[in-house]
């Protein structure tokens, strides 16, 4: 199932007061181009796009 077709609050259910998508470790570049993309960093909960959270 891909995993832009679930939004962020299906993903983090167990996560009432939401989860932002922010990555502590190393990503590739495609991944941060695909979160600039989707306006991640601007992005506020429950609203923010499952492409934004690393696979």
């Amino acid at each position: 199932m891909p995993s832009d077709t679930r939004t962020a609050e299906q993903l983090f259910a167990d996560a009432p007061d939401g989860v932002d998508p922010v990555v502590t470790g190393p990503v590739s570049a495609a991944f941060k181009q695909r979160q600039e993309a989707a306006n991640c960093d601007s992005a506020v909960w429950p609203n923010i796009p499952a492409v934004c959270y690393p696979d």
